[in-house]
């Protein structure tokens, strides 16, 4: 069975976490780069969380480091038995397979949060694509 007909359409959607380091070199040439990664995280019988991260940082090294990762909750149908729940591996395959589906398209809300800390903290607001960019190669 395909894993999105084993999901009802109930969802939940919140932030996971936040974490900010501060390096302080200020490099004359140092690019911006960020990427967005996206993985099951606790898989219950009533539920599959979806971790969706974007990490912020600078080559070389520089300023800051910055991930906000939220979280996406959905529920399983009813019916299902858990022995069907596939395994992790193929849960992430599947979720890469169909980002938009299962990570709800909040990274608009991810890049205004990005945004807000880089201003908090007397810097230009940063602000990113509010699209699922993924790690270039």
């Amino acid at each position: 069975m395909n894993l999105k007909e084993m999901l009802s359409k109930k969802i939940r959607i919140g932030l996971k976490s936040i974490k900010y380091d501060y390096i302080g070199d200020i490099c004359e040439e140092s690019e911006i780069n960020y990427y967005d990664e996206a993985r099951a995280g606790d898989i219950t019988p009533d539920y599959l969380e979806v971790l969706v991260t974007r990490k912020v940082f600078f080559e070389p090294e520089d300023i800051f480091n910055l991930e906000v990762t939220y979280y996406v909750l959905h529920f399983f149908d009813d019916s299902i038995d858990s022995l069907d729940i596939p395994d992790r591996s193929d849960i992430d395959r599947e979720i890469n397979e169909d980002i938009e589906y299962y990570t709800e398209s909040e990274q608009a809300k991810v890049s205004l949060l990005i945004s807000e800390i880089t201003t908090a903290f007397s810097l230009n607001p940063l602000i990113t694509i509010p699209v699922f960019t993924e790690k270039s190669e």
